[in-house]
């Protein structure tokens, strides 16, 4: 986690000055390997997306193999920031590895020995997203130091990130750290909680056990006591409503609900519920002209059976050159209808650009998608929102690829799905 720190330091460094209209910087992912995987009968209690099964050695492999997949995929072939940081040593992971290769006779039915090591015990520290997000500003009056904000946990979530290195580099004035682990009463869990717009300025929390408002709005946007939290300036608008699934159970966080991009957007919008008429009105005017530019197509709506196969457990990045792109689970792009696709893939420009995994085993287990998995950094600057056609040569656009072979959602389709 120090090396982790000295690279948001570097990545903040690139964001000293104002950037330009349509070239926001880089975006910085860590992502955390699992020690070992299993389902967390604690986080059940609160995720209906979630099996609960018993720990076993297949599952664990099956969902570390899902994990380096993703980071070497998106590190080689879609030329993101992947910073990927593993809970066992070098010479424990090559010590498990061996002694996996030395043993055959396993059958996938043995269950999963008690691991040592700081991410012992811990399976759902594969979402780092939720423990901590970091944060880098940029303005034409100002520039602040990166800040680094860590969440308070719900039950079974605690203590997934080491206490003592963050200081570190916070006492030299290169780094701020907001520590919100054990001063808070309630829960808000970190970019799983909160989505942020793509420059940073507006926030979106689906209040649930995992996302208090108190701790959002009186902590975590407050710059009282200190100076530590998100301004005004840093952050303009917020949004807060309660999400409900099938069985109009609170659905416990905001990323599993929805995502914002430059210029679109995806949100199952029947299961969003806000305090008046007149607040939700404004959410759907900012994300239809704020987010889409006016554009209303570019605002995908899901139902609660998509919400389900984690369409809304989406996120977009920027790579190394400088191109947005949209990353999901290959449950999520199957759960997309297939206008809604080919919707994507015109705005995206083509599967190049769009990021889909397989990862059928952290879903099932996890209750989380791909979306999860990513802790990316968030640049507070003032990038306008604007469709990504508006970056290309005037007189041209996106040719329409096929739609790739990964199906597509059905409202016919039965609840069951293969993850």
């Amino acid at each position: 986690f120090l090396y982790f720190i000295e690279i948001l330091m570097l990545h903040a460094s690139n964001v000293s000055s104002p950037p330009p209209l349509l070239t926001p910087p880089a975006t910085f992912v860590v992502m955390v390997e699992p020690v070992s995987f299993y389902s967390n009968p604690v986080t059940a209690e609160t995720n209906t997306y979630q099996m609960v099964s018993a720990p076993l050695v297949a599952d664990s492999d099956a969902a570390i193999r899902e994990h380096r997949l993703v980071a070497t995929r998106l590190a080689n072939e879609y030329h993101v920031d992947v910073l990927d940081i593993s809970g066992r040593t070098n010479s424990e992971n090559l010590s498990l590895l061996a002694s996996h290769q030395e043993d055959t006779t396993k059958d996938g039915g043995e269950n999963l020995p008690c691991s040592e090591g700081p991410l012992a015990n811990k399976p759902d520290a594969v979402f780092p997203n939720n423990s901590f997000s970091m944060h880098t500003f940029s303005s034409a009056s100002a520039h602040r130091p990166p800040l680094v904000v860590l969440y308070p946990m719900s039950p079974g979530r605690r203590d997934e990130i080491p206490d003592a290195e963050w200081n570190t580099k916070a006492s030299t004035g290169a780094l701020t750290v907001l520590d919100l682990r054990h001063t808070c009463a309630g829960a808000l869990e970190g970019t799983g909680a909160i989505n942020f717009t793509h420059d940073g300025r507006a926030v979106f929390v689906s209040l649930s056990p995992r996302a208090d408002r108190d701790v959002l709005e009186h902590r975590l946007l407050s710059t009282d006591g200190g100076g530590l939290g998100l301004s005004a300036e840093s952050v303009t608008d917020v949004f807060v409503f309660r999400s409900t699934d099938e069985a109009g159970v609170l659905v416990y966080h905001t990323n599993v609900v929805g995502w914002t991009g430059r210029g679109i957007c995806a949100w199952c919008w029947e299961s969003m519920q806000f305090d008046t008429e007149k607040e939700r009105a404004r959410c759907e005017s900012f994300l239809i002209h704020n987010v889409c530019g006016g554009d209303s197509k570019k605002f995908l709506t899901l139902t609660r059976a998509q919400m389900r196969h984690f369409c809304g457990n989406a996120i977009e990045v920027i790579n190394r050159k400088g191109a947005s792109i949209l990353c999901m689970s290959s449950a999520a792009w199957r759960g997309y209808t297939e206008a809604q696709q080919h919707i994507l893939l015109a705005h995206y420009g083509g599967t190049s650009h769009i990021a889909i995994c397989d990862i059928p085993t952290i879903e099932r287990l996890g209750g989380g998608s791909l979306r999860c998995l990513l802790a990316a950094s968030i640049s507070h600057h003032g990038v306008s929102a604007v469709a990504a056609d508006a970056a290309l040569p005037e007189g041209t656009h996106h040719t329409l690829p096929s739609v790739p072979d990964f199906g597509t959602y059905s409202s016919n389709d039965d609840d069951d799905d293969d993850d």
